[in-house]
Parts: structure tokens; C-alpha cells; sequence
């Protein structure tokens, strides 16, 4: 596992974006991160602990792991919708436990030390990507909150750093 997949997750589909990310990977199975050539982000995939499976993705983890079983690619399936459904609860338990003490990030994000934003272009339409110091890329807020709400779960005091980032805002709001 790479350094940053501890406390910060990978840019995926917008259908299950980091959800998975907040639950373990399924029992015999690891989960492996590549950086793209861009070296912006990394991708990630699955391997088997014993070796006979690389590179899956976690559908079909599930699916491999559910026919090992004796069972069908159908049993895989429920499972893997089960494992999703696990993932998208600690994923909102995690955003709420930030949203709780903090509130919303907002504008804040654009203030705390070492992100910085950029704009996209794409079809016309112009949207904003959140660059975290380790160079993940988030593409909307309530991911951030739950990747911060998530390291408040693992005992990490953020306070600091959110405290710095609200006086940054003052600061800015107060010289415009």
C-alpha cells in the first residue's frame, strides 16, 4: 500500500466515488494503488492474497471470491452491493463527524495550508478541482469533509489546521 492511501483517498467513478474506500478491502484481497503517468493521482486495483488474481477490480473481486465459493457471479454481485452500501454509510458517518464539529467547508478549503484549486474547462462549463499538498484531486466538497471527518475517526486532531484556514479566510474577506 502507498503512503498516501492511509489518510487520503483516490479520485474514482462519480457512482461510488471513494465510498468502498472507507471499508476494508474483502478478506483475501489487497488493495493496490498505481500513480498515473501524470503523476496527479493514482488508480487503484485489487490483488488476491495468494497471488493467483492481480489487478481485478472489486466488482470482480467479489465475483472471483463468490464462484470460489461455490457460489455464483450473482452471489458476487449482492455482495458487492452490500460491501458499496457499507462503504457509502462510513463514507456519510465520516462527512458527518467532520460537518458536526466543523460545519461546512465551503470556502474554507481554498484557505487551508498547502491545497490550492484549478479550474476546469470541459464542454463549456467551468468547474473547480481542489488539490490536496500530497496532490490528490478532489472534484466536490463533501469528499474532503469525509476525508477529513475520516482521520477525526482515526484520532487525528484537524482543529489547527482548520482554525489557520478560517483565519485565512478572515484575513482575505477583511482585505477585499
Amino acid at each position: 500500500s502507498c503512503h498516501f492511501c492511509s489518510s487520503m483517498a483516490p479520485r474514482s467513478s462519480p457512482q461510488d466515488r471513494l465510498r468502498h474506500w472507507f471499508v476494508d478491502p474483502p478478506p483475501g484481497w489487497s488493495r493496490v494503488c498505481q500513480y498515473r503517468a501524470n503523476g496527479q493521482h493514482h488508480e487503484y486495483h485489487y490483488d488476491s492474497t495468494d497471488g493467483k488474481h492481480k489487478k481485478l477490480s472489486l466488482p470482480r473481486v467479489f465475483a472471483v471470491t463468490a464462484k470460489g465459493e461455490g457460489g455464483t457471479e450473482k452471489d458476487g454481485e449482492q455482495q458487492y452491493r452490500a460491501y458499496v452500501k457499507q462503504g457509502t454509510e462510513a463514507f456519510r458517518a465520516a462527512r458527518q463527524c467532520f460537518i458536526d464539529k466543523f460545519g461546512s467547508i465551503g470556502k474554507l478549503v481554498q484557505h487551508l495550508e498547502g491545497w490550492s484549486t484549478r479550474t476546469l474547462r470541459v464542454n463549456s462549463r467551468a468547474s473547480k478541482e481542489y488539490v490536496a499538498p500530497n496532490g490528490e484531486v478532489y472534484r466536490y466538497m463533501q469528499d474532503i469533509e469525509a476525508q477529513f471527518g475520516r482521520q477525526m475517526q482515526q484520532g487525528y486532531d484537524i482543529s489547527e489546521m482548520i482554525d489557520r484556514a478560517k483565519l485565512g479566510f478572515q484575513k482575505a474577506t477583511a482585505e477585499r
